[in-house]
């Protein structure tokens, strides 16, 4: 009976070490408008290894209000 006992115990005292840890963690969070500007930041400041920019070419993906048909655009289907 007592290697199960010590057994329980083990397995509690882990859980209780796990439970501390996710908690550390917790108290270490920013608030999401920190985390929002930071992200803001990175994206607008990192170049995408992904797509070749060229200079001096507009954003075909890009609308600036007013629509332009398409899905997305907001122009009108007959």
């Amino acid at each position: 009976m007592s290697r199960m006992n010590d057994f329980v115990l083990q397995q509690l005292v882990q859980e209780n070490e796990r439970l501390r840890k996710e908690l550390e963690a917790c108290q270490k969070a920013i608030p999401v408008s920190e985390a929002s500007k930071s992200l803001i930041s990175y994206c607008e400041n990192t170049p995408d290894m992904l797509v070749k920019a060229e200079p001096n070419t507009k954003n075909r993906f890009h609308t600036s209000g007013g629509g332009g048909g398409g899905l997305c655009g907001g122009g009108s289907s007959d």
